[in-house]
């Protein structure tokens, strides 16, 4: 046994300089604080689309990360939620397939009434709607919560004149055609 504890102490000394030293040091009670999107338009991206379950209350959502493409908040992500199983939810998605031009290539390939959140049906539109460019209209509401309030197309002219004052709640408009319309 006191030649293992031996060896152990040799091999300790031997490497000692060996040692990785870490690139940076943490400070104890420093403060990481996140920054929030701006309130306003921005360029950005469908980054990520997922099945979301809340553990508390169980319920799920279809959630869009977006993240913000150009501009001072680059790289900063938002997360739109459709609540699962709803109108709301339904409508919201149905919005961003207009929105990107792809409401009629999504009837094509869904005839007659179908429900968003359908696996098929979902499964098709995080392929589809996944890497997406758009403009995004966010608002910090009075509890300091930031949220999409507008969802466009890139392509979208309707951004000039907006202030985060002004929006209640935006309406489809037309855009042009979406570089991915097969489905």
């Amino acid at each position: 046994m006191k030649e293992t504890i031996d060896n152990i102490k040799f091999y300790k000394r031997e490497n000692a300089d060996r040692r990785i030293k870490m690139k940076f040091h943490g400070k104890k009670g420093d403060d990481w604080g996140s920054r929030k999107i701006s309130e306003g338009w921005h360029e950005a991206v469908v980054e990520k689309i997922e099945k979301f379950t809340n553990n508390d209350s169980g319920k799920s959502s279809l959630t869009f990360r977006i993240k913000v493409t150009a501009g001072e908040d680059e790289g900063l992500a938002i997360t739109i939620y459709a609540p699962w199983d709803s109108d709301f939810g339904e409508k919201r998605i149905a919005g961003i397939l207009a929105e990107l031009d792809m409401e009629e290539a999504f009837e094509k390939a869904f005839p007659g009434e179908i429900s968003l959140f359908e696996e098929r049906v979902y499964g098709k539109i995080i392929d589809k709607v996944t890497s997406q460019p758009c403009k995004i209209f966010v608002v910090e509401d009075k509890k300091g919560y930031t949220n999409v309030t507008k969802f466009r197309n890139i392509r979208s002219t309707e951004d000039k004149g907006d202030t985060p004052k002004a929006v209640t709640n935006g309406k489809s408009a037309a855009a042009g055609e979406t570089s991915n319309p097969d489905w």
